[in-house]
C-alpha cells in the first residue's frame, strides 16, 4: 500500500468511529430529551391548573374518548375536578428525582394499556413515571406521539406533603 492509500484507509477508519460515536450519543440524548420533555408538560400542566388557564390544561391533558365530544368548558371542568390537588411543582420535582421511568407497559404492565384506551392512545407511543412511598403510588402516564400529553396523573402533590 502507498502513503496515500495509508491516509485515505485511515481517514475512513476515524470518521467511521467519530460517526458511530455521534450516533450513539444522540440516541442517548434523544431519550433524555423524551423524558425532560414530559417533565416540561408536567410543570406547565401544573402551573395552568393552579393558575386556572383552561388552553394551556386542555393543551396539555389528553382528553379522554368519552369526552371529546362536550364543549371545551366541560372537558376543562371535568379535568380541572379529576386533578383538583393531584400534582404540585414540589412533587414533581421529588418524581423526576427519585421516580421510576420508561415505557407506559414497562412501568405499568397492568394497567398501563388500560388507561392508553381510555385516553385513545397507543400504549407504545406513552411513557411513565412511578414511585411508591409511605403505601402509597405516584403515577404519570404520558403519550409522546406528537405534543406530549398527559394521560394518568396521580398523587404527585402526595410526594411533598409526604417528604421527610
Amino acid at each position: 500500500m502507498t502513503y496515500k492509500n495509508n491516509i485515505i484507509v485511515w481517514c475512513a477508519i476515524v470518521t467511521a468511529v467519530a460517526l458511530i460515536v455521534a450516533v450513539f450519543f444522540w440516541l442517548r440524548q434523544g431519550r433524555g430529551n423524551v423524558r425532560a420533555d414530559v417533565i416540561g408538560t408536567l410543570s406547565r400542566v401544573a402551573v395552568a391548573l393552579e393558575a386556572e388557564d383552561k388552553e394551556t390544561v386542555l393543551k396539555g391533558i389528553s382528553i379522554p374518548t368519552s369526552m371529546r365530544d362536550r364543549s371545551a368548558d366541560e372537558q376543562y371542568r371535568f379535568i380541572a375536578a379529576a386533578l383538583d390537588g393531584e400534582v404540585s411543582e414540589a412533587g414533581l420535582r421529588i418524581l423526576a428525582k427519585e421516580g421510576a421511568f420508561g415505557s407506559l407497559t414497562e412501568i405499568f404492565p397492568d394497567e398501563g394499556s388500560r388507561w392508553a384506551a381510555i385516553a385513545g392512545v397507543d400504549p407504545a407511543a406513552c411513557v411513565a413515571f412511578k414511585l411508591e412511598r409511605d403505601g402509597f403510588r405516584a403515577e404519570v402516564a404520558v403519550a409522546t406521539n406528537g405534543i406530549p400529553k398527559v394521560i394518568r396523573l396521580n398523587n404527585i402533590r402526595r410526594l411533598a406533603d409526604k417528604t421527610p
